[in-house]
């Protein structure tokens, strides 16, 4: 058996980086039961817009085929509450077109030699309800008792260490604008990742560089934490044509997330910003003037 070692980007907002010295194990089923929802999808989705905006991520994967890791078992995750902070956390998949007692016997030969290498006993091979109450693993609570059996089946393979498989560097993927977006907003001192996939995790990132924008250059006052609400909305400013900086870059930002290419992200609003903006006005049955006002805004965040 081999484990796949996929990890999750150091700067993506669901791999915190805190240390984990595990003193339990804690075992999910992802209840996805879809066709198709292995591994390798799973190791798709907790790199996603989805996964950093609800900031939940684990340690292992496992299907009837492989194991794939996302986090370093060194590294917390964020899967269990509490158990965060004491606890490698492993799914188990439940897709209907893999095999379920195989997937388990791959889990079992993982939980033991995670069990070796980190010296866990197996009474602390604990499920996600003990940490939380939520029915999870919905299908090995009703025959956890017999799980605990294969997992300390002497008879089963046991394999000295694990064996770590890197996947090849996957090609920058997504829209080459958007990574741009993303870059300038990192740079600009909020952390996010830069994988050219629009979300709501790059959506608030710009809302916090706008609302700081408007503190700096207006002394509005506003909570810098990405959520738009009524000061937020009430603070706009107009921006129209020949406005250059940060501000514009922000609405070039977000014309394009909405579908609308304002030309060069660049922070002049020029002839393309404006044709932009007049376009998104229209969409959204706004008065059709070509000036980023309070309406405008407010649609756009």
């Amino acid at each position: 058996m081999k484990i796949v070692q996929d990890l999750i980007s150091k700067s993506a907002s669901n791999r915190p980086g805190d240390r984990l010295n595990p003193t339990h194990i804690t075992v999910h089923e992802t209840g996805n039961t879809s066709k198709g929802a292995d591994a390798a999808m799973h190791a798709r989705y907790i790199k996603g817009a989805d996964a950093r905006a609800r900031k939940v991520s684990w340690h292992y994967t496992v299907d009837d085929k492989q194991i794939i890791q996302h986090v370093p078992d060194n590294e917390r995750a964020w899967h269990a509450g509490s158990g965060n902070a004491k606890s490698i956390g492993v799914e188990i998949c439940v897709n209907s077109d893999g095999n379920f007692e195989k997937a388990k016997s791959n889990a079992a030969w993982l939980l033991r030699n995670l069990m070796s290498k980190h010296n866990i006993s197996l009474s602390n091979v604990v499920t996600h309800k003990y940490w939380t109450g939520k029915n999870c693993p919905a299908r090995l609570l009703k025959e956890w008792n017999a799980f605990k059996q294969l997992i300390s089946n002497e008879d089963a393979p046991q394999v000295g260490g694990i064996i770590v498989e890197d996947k090849p560097k996957a090609k920058p993927s997504g829209d080459a604008y958007i990574r741009s977006i993303q870059q300038w907003v990192v740079n600009y001192g909020y952390k996010i990742a830069v994988d050219g996939l629009k979300g709501p995790e790059t959506k608030r990132g710009l809302i916090r560089v706008y609302q700081n924008e408007l503190n700096k250059q207006f002394g509005a006052g506003l909570s810098v934490d990405g959520i738009p609400g009524a000061k937020t909305y009430n603070a706009a400013r107009n921006v129209r044509k020949g406005a250059k900086g940060n501000l514009t870059r922000v609405l070039q930002a977000l014309l394009y997330m909405a579908g609308h290419n304002p030309g060069p992200f660049d922070g002049v609003f020029g002839n393309g910003t404006e044709k932009a903006v007049r376009a998104f006005q229209r969409d959204k049955g706004l008065g059709v003037d070509g000036i980023a006002g309070k309406n405008t805004w407010r649609a756009l965040l």
